[in-house]
């Protein structure tokens, strides 16, 4: 039993770690480029995860979850590790919780599924319409102010969520009460940056055993401050980032390598950084350049227009994050786009971006797999999910997401790894090296017939499994192929 045991340790310290290699690639133990496709799995309110049996189209990540992700060629979830359900009492971490994140994240290795643990938050609490923050570390005074929205509250002090929605959540970052409140954070008032540095310490320290984790996201969309206290430096291009994150990361990054010194870190700029000027420098130094990666969101606004000029926008914010990802020299990851309908302007914006994301041979995650009874998004917790309320895919997006790519390339650097969804044409071209294996994902739409024609140069196709190929030859490798 203690050699079982010793096995089992020594499996998991081995097992297949995710890293940089110099070009900033994902790459496996074999040396393999690993490329990942999938989906925000994100439950913002209490108990703050999913339920893990049974399948619904609101509020499940279960195994049978786990086989649909699977079975239509996604790799990765973005799942979220809740702050206020891991320490629900000042200094006080609730074991419990996180044992039920690691479930999750091994239900999803029994899939192959990847998992980036993201600190999510919105608003900063739910006293402000919010969440990621828990109720010891917020101290509502005023909020709205200085709004004139009128809110009823309820017996726990949270206002009612039919009052938040009388407008958009995003406006709420200019109120004082989360103005303030992101201060203290930043500027570690009453060690509150402090305990979340022993929250993501504890994660590390649970899951850098664990060979799916990808790695750790220090927190989504950071806000840029205080609005009230200063409008010029909230909207400043990069100002926030260098006034408050870098020294916020920096701290947290410390308590993370305190115990896990090989796990990629994922840090975030302020959310209306959108014009990318970004961050000088990493957070962990050069010595950190190839354990860390820039998260970056792309979206082109609170508000529904066109898809030609959501187009327009998304083209311009994408090069801005990758001209960010470059003079870092580190990794990028797109963690979040998306929220959108089941309809032909919303697959346009999907199209669009996607292809980008193959351009710039990038990552991604979806926004989000379910609607999770989501109460802050740029879209309705109905309609940005997967799924109609029957449990039937919402087909137009589904197809859109689920596109031909190689997500694991035996190479050192990929020329083109390129599905343009306009004429359903996909090209891959690489010089293979020996000690790994080049898989490709290609789907049988829902809504019609599979054909596809192909040539491969210097190699040839193989099917492994459903939708699922191998690339096998030698030297420069060429496939094309067209749904």
């Amino acid at each position: 039993m203690i050699i079982l045991y010793a096995l089992i340790l020594v499996q998991s310290i081995l097992a297949s770690s995710i890293q940089l290699n110099e070009r900033k690639y994902f790459q496996d133990e074999n040396g393999a480029i690993r490329i990942f496709h999938g989906f925000n799995v994100v439950y913002k309110q209490a108990p703050y995860i999913p339920k893990i049996e049974g399948f619904d189209y609101m509020e499940t990540f279960s195994e049978e979850d786990c086989k649909i992700i699977s079975d239509n060629g996604f790799n990765v979830i973005r799942l979220h590790v809740s702050f206020e359900g891991a320490m629900p009492k000042r200094g006080e971490l609730d074991e419990q919780y996180l044992d039920k994140i690691l479930m999750i994240v091994r239900m999803a290795a029994k899939y192959n599924i990847y998992v980036i643990l993201d600190a999510h938050q919105d608003l900063f609490n739910r006293q402000f319409c919010g969440n990621g923050f828990p109720d010891w570390a917020t101290q509502k005074i005023d909020f709205p102010s200085p709004t004139n929205i009128q809110m009823r509250f309820d017996s726990q002090n949270y206002p009612l969520l039919e009052d938040c929605y009388k407008q958009k959540f995003a406006l709420y970052y200019s109120s004082n009460d989360i103005g303030k409140h992101f201060e203290m954070l930043y500027e570690n008032q009453n060690g509150l940056a402090d305990f979340f540095g022993q929250f993501w310490q504890r994660i590390a320290e649970k899951s850098k055993n664990e060979w799916n984790v990808i790695g750790y996201e220090i927190l989504n969309e950071p806000s840029p401050g205080n609005y009230q206290k200063g409008k010029v430096d909230f909207f400043w291009p990069g100002y926030a980032n260098k006034k408050y994150l870098v020294s916020f990361y920096k701290l947290i990054h410390n308590y993370i390598r305190k115990v896990d010194n090989e796990k990629i870190i994922f840090f975030e700029s302020d959310f209306l950084d959108v014009l990318g000027a970004g961050f000088d420098q990493n957070i962990g130094g050069i010595e950190y350049q190839n354990k860390e990666v820039f998260s970056y969101h792309v979206y082109c606004g609170i508000e529904k227009i066109s898809s030609w000029s959501c187009n327009r926008i998304n083209s311009l914010l994408y090069y801005l994050k990758m001209r960010n990802v470059q003079k870092l020299k580190i990794g990028g990851f797109l963690t979040e786009f998306g929220a959108v309908g089941n309809d032909e302007s919303s697959k346009d914006i999907l199209d669009f971006i996607l292809d980008k994301a193959d351009y710039y041979q990038q990552s991604w995650t979806y926004w989000q797999y379910k609607g999770y009874n989501d109460h802050t998004t740029m879209s309705t917790m109905y309609e940005e999910g997967l799924f109609n309320e029957d449990g039937s895919f919402q087909n137009l997006k589904f197809n859109a997401l689920r596109r031909p790519y190689a997500y694991q390339i035996c190479a050192d650097y990929i020329e083109t790894n390129q599905y343009y969804s306009d004429t359903k044409e996909f090209f891959l071209t690489f010089r293979t090296k020996s000690g790994c294996q080049t898989k490709v994902f290609i789907p049988q739409q829902l809504d019609s017939s599979f054909v596809f024609d192909y040539k491969c140069r210097n190699c040839s196709l193989i099917k492994i499994e459903n939708q699922h190929y191998e690339v096998v030859g030698d030297g420069d490798i060429e496939l094309y192929f067209q749904l």
